[in-house]
């Protein structure tokens, strides 16, 4: 699981804490699903709701961000892994400020001669900064080459997939989100779709799965989401991350 590897286990060390919620779960369900997964990190469960509905906007997985004040810096259905980590490291880089005593008032001298002032002889210790190096994702990223199109714009959408160690048989799910409404990768239909293929370890693809040029006339929209998945063949059990991309267009 990607939380495990390469978040928790990457950070935990720099104060970095892990806390799953399980929505609508119960305890025995979420314990019943750290042990099958073999987690280290604590699992919460939110039988009625209410913690979901502190935050959530309907969809599942919703990660929360909060520093050591317990200020939110990331509130968001989704796993953008990418912007997650680079907010991870930024607040774990970042020095936390702790309460400090009150300035020393000196003592006014009494001799009209002023005294000198006395220059600090010692050198100040430097806490380094952390630094991470990048961790490879096991499992499938997907993106567009642009934010936004307008006519005429080349669109293009690619994917990029990262398989471990092991020769693996995986079902690939590519799904077009129009505000609820889907259309399932390879044929585009609202029928559920997908691809069963064949990996050998260590395998990474990049692939085009779409490119066309913008047309003219199509109107105005923005949040239209690409979600990508791999999942082993003939289970729900996701292989590695999945991955999503949002896009807009207009004139």
């Amino acid at each position: 699981m990607i939380l495990e590897q390469d978040f928790w286990q990457v950070y935990k060390d720099y104060g970095f804490v892990v806390l799953s919620i399980g929505d609508a779960e119960t305890s025995e369900n979420c314990q019943n699903w750290k042990n099958q997964f073999h987690l280290t990190y604590p699992i919460g469960y939110d039988e009625n709701g209410d913690i979901y509905n502190l935050f959530g906007d309907g969809f599942v997985p919703y990660n929360v961000v909060l520093d050591r004040g317990k200020i939110i810096h990331y509130s968001q259905s989704g796993f953008d892994e990418d912007r997650l980590r680079n907010l991870i490291e930024n607040l774990i880089s970042t020095p936390y400020p702790t309460p400090t005593s009150q300035p020393h008032t000196p003592t006014p001298n009494p001799s009209p001669t002023p005294t000198p002032p006395i220059e600090p002889t010692q050198t100040p210790i430097l806490t380094p900064t952390p630094q991470f190096s990048p961790t490879p994702f096991i499992g499938i990223s997907i993106e567009t080459n642009k934010s936004y199109y307008k006519p005429g714009d080349n669109f293009e959408l690619t994917t990029e997939i990262h398989i471990g160690p092991e020769n693996v048989e995986l079902d690939e799910y590519i799904v077009l989100d129009v505000f609820g409404q889907y259309w399932f990768w390879p044929n585009w239909s609202q029928q559920l779709d997908k691809k069963t293929r064949s990996f050998n370890a260590n395998d990474i693809l990049k692939e085009v799965i779409l490119s066309f040029q913008w047309p003219s006339n199509s109107g105005s929209a923005q949040g239209i989401t690409f979600w990508a998945a791999l999942v082993y063949a003939n289970t729900i059990d996701i292989y590695g991350n999945y991955s999503y991309t949002q896009f807009g267009f207009g004139e």
